[in-house]
């Protein structure tokens, strides 16, 4: 990945100068800012670059226009000659999908990532296996090509293949007593962090 340049703001417009991709075009997919100061190598990006918001979102697009900048807190993909000939680019695992995770009753702990951190294989990723197949639909561990993710709805990479557990079967979905105590747990947890920040607004001095 190559992250943007902090390119000087005073030298945006929109009348001359090279197309800007900032952070806030990644929904758009292109932009009418223009830039006109000095350009470093290494930060030029072209028609169908795939670009990531870094601010936490992860938000992805395709680059919609010409020869372009790219500004700070957004990156560009370059895939790896070696994995893309082996169509791997990246790796998916999902926590998400029947977890049904609360902060009562059942809160997010070290141990729900064991497994990820097995198959991630961190000191040999080379090794690594996907659990998914069309034959074990219900694996966690899967990747994704380039090309599969280039043609995803603005490269959202916000994947899910497992379906939850009752969905689609007779139209029931999720277990309504499991979401009314879940819903009851946040609420409780909720009131929990009130009473906490009135006791402690209790000891302030008074106006």
């Amino acid at each position: 990945m190559i992250n943007g340049y902090p390119f000087d703001s005073t030298k945006f417009n929109k009348e001359s100068g090279q197309p800007l991709f900032r952070i806030r075009d990644i929904f758009d997919s292109t932009t009418d800012c223009l830039y006109s100061g000095e350009i470093p190598d290494g930060f030029w990006i072209e028609h169908q670059a795939l670009l990531v918001g870094m601010d936490g979102d992860f938000n992805s697009a395709l680059w919609a226009g010409g020869r372009g900048l790219l500004n700070q807190r957004v990156c560009k993909v370059v895939p790896d000659e070696a994995a893309y000939s082996r169509r791997l680019l990246v790796w998916f695992y999902d926590l998400r999908t029947n977890a049904n995770f609360t902060p009562k009753q059942n809160p997010l702990r070290r141990a729900h990532l064991d497994e990820f951190v097995a198959y991630y294989k961190a000191t040999d990723r080379a090794a690594r296996k996907l659990t998914w197949s069309e034959k074990e639909p219900t694996g966690r561990w899967r990747s994704y090509s380039y090309d599969e993710l280039a043609a995803r709805d603005k490269c959202n990479l916000d994947v899910t293949w497992l379906r939850e557990e009752g969905e689609g079967d007779d139209g029931a979905g999720t277990d309504p007593a499991g979401i009314a105590r879940a819903i009851i747990d946040d609420v409780q947890s909720a009131l929990a962090g009130f009473a906490e920040l009135e006791a402690g607004l209790a000891h302030l001095p008074k106006p």
